[in-house]
């Protein structure tokens, strides 16, 4: 079903349509000011990027619309980013996280069970903080920093998808990972509390 509707086209109006918000007059000053930034960006996307990849009837694929938008969002981002020292993000030393690489890797559910729970999950966090800011430097590396041109972005995108689908990880195959992160997705979700509380 998933990949009948991804085939399909849309025509270059009705896709931006779907990623357009209205601004109503009773929306507070700044969601006002948030949809207005977003649909700014909605447009850079529809007229430097989602036209070129539309046919000659100004219908571009379902797939190649979601992926498009994903691609250009996070190429706007990251290139600011690198560019302007404004941007800080929480750094993981090499010492944290070859302390928690090992402390999953390492463990039985039996053994992560006998952790208080706020201590794990700290950990799992440390490990999420790590593998984001190592993502986005692939992707940097590896798409973004060749080029200002959205176009060219998505040609490399194209080259290097499993990037941006997760399936390259600075630690683990995906085994391992999947793995873990059902050990820590069950800690996660059971906690200890009265029946029917909410």
């Amino acid at each position: 079903m998933d990949e009948k509707i991804f085939s399909q086209k849309l025509l270059v109006s009705d896709a931006t349509s779907l990623f357009r918000k209205a601004r109503k007059a009773n929306d507070p000053p700044f969601t006002r000011a948030a949809i207005k930034r977003n649909n700014k960006t909605v447009d850079r996307w529809e007229n430097e990027l989602l036209k070129s990849l539309a046919n000659q009837q100004g219908k571009v694929r379902a797939l190649d619309v979601t992926s498009s938008f994903m691609v250009f969002y996070e190429g706007i981002f990251i290139r600011e980013m690198f560019a302007d020292e404004k941007f800080l993000f929480p750094q993981v030393s090499d010492e944290q996280k070859t302390y928690w690489v090992s402390f999953f890797e390492d463990r039985k559910m039996e053994e992560l069970l006998l952790y208080p729970r706020e201590y794990v999950l700290k950990g799992w966090h440390i490990i999420n903080e790590y593998v984001d800011s190592w993502v986005l430097g692939q992707k940097w590396e590896n798409v973004y920093k060749h080029s200002e041109n959205p176009q060219e972005w998505f040609r490399l995108y194209k080259k290097h998808k499993d990037i941006f689908n997760n399936k390259v990880l600075p630690f683990w195959d995906n085994k391992i990972f999947v793995e873990i992160f059902e050990k820590i997705s069950a800690i996660s979700k059971e906690t200890i509390q009265p029946k029917g509380f909410m």
